[in-house]
């Protein structure tokens, strides 16, 4: 990963980035565009997903909050904030994906989650149905995924195989597959080729404890390894580790909820280009993450 340049202040990015993306929602909400309100639920899925967005960015800064002070809030906190950062990369990609093809991909979120209530059932009936206690609800969960069936207006084929009619909602890697055959000339392969080669990889290894992650952040668990490896000075090297940590996380987690608000505004085009464009220009200069994302993709998308 990057070395990120030294820190800045941050207060205007803290108190601009968030509300470009309240905006953002808000104008998904409100100022939905016409040619897409046949698309059910499209409009609730977008706005939802930013807000969602800006509730995991809200999480984050608590959990690497230094005041008020907080003695149950151990600076070791920020070690798990990749889990976060990984929900928001795949936001960010899935927002990529449905902006490709919004009359098809939100139907096709739907039928997916009528194969997680399919796997659901499998689930049910496999360990429970012999218990009396569990009949209502496997009977209700049928109901359920018959009626879903027919709204979405699955056939009897689909109905019999979800897992090989759609199957399940694809993650980064499978999201990129169906882009490259479906939309062979997008702009946007590039980078998220990119991203998930870099970001994604990296998101991963710290969220399943590949050996790189796990020596990482293990050795903040390890008095007698950190002074095995630092020395005398252990405790000051620790520390200086944890406050790189938690700098190189809030940058990348800031170059995507941006990345997300550039991507929705190039589509919809709902007059915020300049206030991203404003918070672009002022992560560049403090972080390498943003000036890759920036120039890999947002300095053009933003340029309409």
């Amino acid at each position: 990963m990057y070395e990120e340049k030294q820190p800045f202040d941050t207060r205007e990015l803290l108190a601009k980035l968030p509300l470009l993306l309240i905006a953002t929602a808000n104008k998904l909400e409100r100022e939905w565009p016409s040619h897409y309100r046949t698309v059910d639920s499209a409009r609730l899925i977008f706005f939802t997903r930013i807000r969602i967005a800006v509730n995991t960015h809200q999480s984050i800064m608590y959990l690497i909050a230094t005041s008020p002070k907080d003695p149950h809030r151990d600076p070791r906190f920020v070690l798990s904030i990749p889990m976060l950062v990984r929900s928001l990369y795949e936001e960010l990609v899935t927002i990529i994906f449905l902006l490709h093809d919004i009359p098809n991909y939100i139907p096709y979120l739907f039928k997916t989650g009528y194969k997680e209530r399919w796997l659901e059932l499998q689930f049910r009936q496999k360990y429970y149905a012999r218990d009396p206690a569990w009949k209502e609800p496997i009977e209700r969960l049928k109901k359920q995924m018959a009626l879903e069936a027919q709204v979405l207006g699955l056939t009897s084929a689909q109905i019999a195989d979800p897992d090989n009619s759609f199957g399940r909602w694809p993650q980064p890697p499978k999201m990129l597959s169906i882009i490259r055959r479906n939309h062979p000339n997008s702009s946007a392969i590039t980078f998220v080729e990119y991203l998930n080669d870099w970001v994604y990889r990296f998101l991963s290894g710290q969220t399943h404890l590949d050996l790189s992650a796990l020596t990482r952040k293990g050795i903040h668990f390890s008095n007698e390894q950190a002074r095995i490896q630092f020395g005398e000075r252990w405790e000051a090297e620790i520390k200086a580790q944890l406050d790189r940590y938690t700098q190189e996380q809030m940058y990348l987690t800031w170059a995507i909820l941006l990345s997300i608000a550039s991507e929705v505004e190039a589509h919809f085009r709902f007059g915020l280009k300049e206030r991203a464009v404003m918070l672009w220009q002022l992560l560049t200069k403090h972080s390498d993450y943003s000036a890759e994302f920036f120039n890999r993709r947002y300095q053009k998308l933003l340029d309409y």
